[in-house]
């Protein structure tokens, strides 16, 4: 394919209204108007990349916000044609679990704690560390390498991927090799952000071409050096390299 974007989910109840986890499981949260309307905007900032005739494969997270979100980027980029655009759900790209209900006072005490323990590590209770996340896009990207990779399946133009601010950060952090460091250091993209990655035809790697919408510390912009694959990063993190191995020889 020419091309593999992620896609944020618009903005949610849960992103303005922080007690909402309290009773509305994570799963269901709901986009606001603002975040349809948001959706509706980067499914046209989308039609301005996919070429006229061009076909797409949607992945998308299972998720209330993430489906209303595939809604308004259909509508908004007009990609409802059956022969050229299709969908496929996946848990493996939902968000990161952090406990079933979430006691608002409970949860900012958690969340500092990890500040301290280290955002990829610390398990929520009864949830799921960053390390978690990070075996399932593992996995997601086996079943997206095998649909990219099969001559007895359909080829796609572009992959689309709708997904949450963190899964895609690890997404990220999977494929080009980020270490620990590096994606603790990059932000979440906003609501309903582009994160494009396209084919580089020397090498057939994909690489990250709007970095200058990716905040990277308090620095700016994500470095040129990480919006490359690199074969050699996890060698210089022994820890990454180690979960590389074990997701690699446990899932793919």
């Amino acid at each position: 394919p020419k091309r593999i974007i992620c896609i944020r989910h618009g903005e949610s109840i849960g992103n303005v209204q922080a007690d909402a986890y309290a009773t509305i499981p994570d799963n269901a949260m709901p986009l606001t108007e603002q975040g349809r309307l948001e959706a509706r905007e980067a499914g046209a900032k989308l039609r301005d990349i996919v070429l006229p005739g061009e076909s797409v494969f949607f992945f998308v997270s299972p998720y209330c916000r993430t489906l209303q979100t595939l809604e308004g980027l259909k509508e908004g980029g007009d990609f409802n044609d059956s022969n050229l655009h299709w969908t496929m759900e996946d848990t493996n790209i939902r968000e990161q679990e952090f406990g079933n209900f979430q006691d608002p006072v409970q949860i900012q005490k958690d969340m500092h704690t990890r500040s301290a323990f280290g955002r990829f590590w610390y398990r929520f209770n009864n949830g799921e560390s960053g390390a978690d996340v990070y075996g399932r896009v593992t996995l997601f990207l086996g079943t997206l390498y095998r649909w990219m990779d099969n001559c007895n399946r359909r080829k796609f133009d572009n992959y689309v991927v709708v997904a949450h601010g963190l899964t895609i950060r690890l997404l990220l952090m999977r494929y080009f090799r980020w270490s620990i460091e590096d994606f603790e250091k990059v932000w979440n993209p906003h609501n309903c952000a582009l994160w494009v990655l396209e084919r580089e035809q020397t090498c057939g790697e994909y690489q990250l071409v709007n970095p200058q919408d990716v905040k990277y510390g308090d620095t700016g912009p994500l470095p040129d050096w990480l919006c490359r694959s690199s074969t050699d990063r996890s060698d210089a993190s022994p820890q990454l390299g180690l979960l590389e191995r074990i997701a690699t020889s446990s899932n793919l």
